[in-house]
């Protein structure tokens, strides 16, 4: 299938696992709507450039974007900021604190490269991340939103303000 979920064979459409693209259900929804869309006439098109991935064991792992290994492989300069879950107050009420908060950013221009989270919720936490990427946002963006207070989605952020050595609740930070 192209961009338009559109097959070989003029007016059929094709979605989810059988495209050999991604095969998680939620981008076999996506692309249902784009199929849809355009067998009434649209000329929508499919975007995979920011798809979370999450795994439902205890603790939560979900993703998006780039790894570590791959930005050191193509030699891609970017910085990464750590949070743990034991600096976050809702996680410790939760006995959850032993999980962290990765972040990666472009060195170049502050764009998101990629999250990944390990801990409770990571699979809701993730769609902040995505909607990011998704959207162009500059890790400032996400570092300078504020966050309601006790959240798990605090990590986040302070996993971008430790992209700069700058987030508050984290052992080590660095000096302005």
């Amino acid at each position: 299938v192209n961009d338009k979920m559109e097959t070989s064979l003029d007016g059929v459409y094709a979605v989810g696992d059988l495209t050999g693209k991604m095969a998680l259900a939620h981008v076999a929804s996506q692309q249902g709507k784009i199929a849809a869309a355009n067998a009434l006439g649209g000329a929508e098109t499919m975007d995979y450039s920011a798809v979370p991935w999450a795994v439902y064991v205890h603790p939560e792992i979900a993703s998006v974007g780039r790894g570590e290994a791959s930005l050191k492989e193509e030699g891609i300069p970017y910085r990464a900021g750590r949070f743990p879950y034991l600096a976050n107050g809702k996680a410790v009420s939760m006995r959850e604190e032993d999980v962290v908060v990765k972040v990666h950013e472009s060195k170049e221009d502050e764009s998101v490269l990629g999250v990944h989270i390990v801990g409770a919720h990571a699979s809701d936490i993730i769609a902040e991340a995505t909607l990011a990427m998704k959207m162009g946002c500059k890790t400032r963006d996400i570092a300078e939103t504020i966050h309601a207070h006790p959240t798990l989605a605090e990590s986040l952020q302070e996993a971008w303000e430790d992209t700069e050595g700058m987030a508050i609740h984290k052992a080590g930070r660095r000096s302005a």
